[in-house]
């Protein structure tokens, strides 16, 4: 039985930070199948990945790189354990992959991006003459599902170069994930 709360992480061959790559999906004989940024399903060999945190990870309650961490709740802050399982931050995950539909894997990926990692959505919104104000309240669960792809892709450069160009309602359909769910929404008037 596959644990799809684990993260699949590559370590930094330059002794930086582990990048976290996604979600574990599937474990096979010489790989693991994980879902990446862009929401697809990707392999990479085991001897390249781990699967638990380690000191180089940034959700590593004792991570080596603590400005780039996700903050997990009071109990990492006064852990004096060795291996401290945070469990109160495992149990707030539990809660919120409950209602959300989502894995707690896929909910500590999704926070490792950072607050701010489907800022590019409401400007793009508004490029296509989309309110993000009333979309989230007419249909805060697409709106959610559209944060969620965002924030685990991978154009952000391209998207951020567009929206200054002003550009993006031409070319986003080239690049962006979630441009089928984009397409189909009526502009605003």
């Amino acid at each position: 039985m596959i644990d799809r709360s684990k993260i699949v992480r590559q370590a930094n061959s330059r002794g930086g930070p582990c990048e976290l790559l996604g979600p574990l999906l599937d474990e096979q004989t010489m790989g693991l199948v994980y879902r990446c940024e862009s929401g697809l399903k990707a392999h990479i060999r085991k001897r390249l990945v781990h699967l638990e945190p380690c000191r180089s990870c940034p959700d590593h309650h004792r991570s080596r790189f603590p400005k780039l961490a996700f903050k997990c709740g009071p109990k990492q802050n006064g852990c004096s354990q060795t291996h401290c399982d945070c469990s109160w931050w495992k149990a707030v995950l539990c809660g919120w992959s409950a209602t959300s539909g989502l894995s707690s894997g896929e909910l500590v990926f999704l926070a490792s991006k950072g607050p701010r990692a489907a800022d590019q959505l409401a400007k793009l919104l508004l490029a296509l003459g989309v309110d993000p104000k009333q979309l989230a309240s007419e249909n805060s669960a697409m709106m959610r599902g559209l944060q969620r792809v965002c924030t685990g892709c991978g154009h952000k450069q391209r998207c951020e170069h567009d929206l200054a160009a002003g550009t993006a309602a031409q070319r986003y359909r080239s690049y962006c994930p979630n441009a089928s769910s984009l397409a189909a929404l009526p502009a605003s008037k």
